[in-house]
């Protein structure tokens, strides 16, 4: 007989979670959240969409992790880069669904599990302002610009800051989340190709280090605008 389980339910985890980063999602976000982190766990038995093996690890090592960027975000239009299972994207966006939110990653698996998200959740209002996109950063060719592009876990800063600045609109911000801050070399080259630079030090409830990098991409037209 397996030994009952001593971790707490998901929505308690969730709840203290949310109160001990001190932000406000959207009223019914933790609902929408919990939902999200159910169907992620039955698309996981099937798929491997996170090493994450229970509802209180998804929510505390990714959702609280995803929500401690909600207080940066900046303007209406906003770009998940490299969005994997929808994090952070898909959680910011059901955090803040005032926003209009992209979520692009090349994974037909990713995508389809994203899609499907969107679709369970759209009956209660909570996925009406997502687009799901399956196409390689490199090859992405927006309308217009985004006020605010995210990634997480998807390559070295430097990599992304390159992929991103064409999909940002003038002023907009690029936003990195990571483990540890880089160090002095990193750090210059970071400035030396962005205007702004900034590490915020995040406090996320269960996590060791993380910090997050505020860039601002120099101008340069969006690729394809006009094409």
């Amino acid at each position: 007989m397996r030994a009952p389980s001593l971790e707490e339910p998901p929505e308690v985890i969730l709840h203290s979670g949310v109160r001990a980063l001190g932000v406000r999602p959207a009223p019914g976000f933790q609902d929408a959240c919990l939902a999200y982190v159910r169907l992620l766990m039955d698309w996981n038995r099937v798929f491997s969409l996170t090493a994450a093996q229970s509802a209180g690890e998804i929510i505390r090592r990714h959702v609280l992790d995803a929500l401690a960027l909600l207080p940066y975000l900046r303007g209406w239009s906003c770009l998940d880069l490299g969005s994997g299972a929808g994090l952070p994207g898909l959680v910011l966006a059901l955090a803040a669904p005032e926003r209009r939110w992209v979520l692009l990653d090349a994974s037909l698996k990713k995508t389809r599990f994203l899609r499907q998200v969107c679709m369970e959740l759209q009956p209660s209002g909570a996925g009406p302002g997502i687009t799901v996109e399956r196409c390689r950063a490199e090859d992405y060719r927006p309308e217009r610009g985004f006020d605010t592009v995210t990634a997480r876990a998807v390559g070295e800063p430097r990599q992304v800051l390159r992929l991103a600045t064409p999909l940002c609109a003038p002023g907009g911000r690029v936003l990195l989340c990571r483990g540890m801050a880089p160090g002095a070399a990193e750090w210059t080259a970071l400035e030396r190709e962005s205007g702004v630079a900034r590490c915020h030090r995040l406090v996320v409830p269960g996590a060791a280090h993380r910090c997050l990098l505020e860039l601002e991409p120099r101008p340069a037209a969006p690729r394809g605008v006009g094409a």
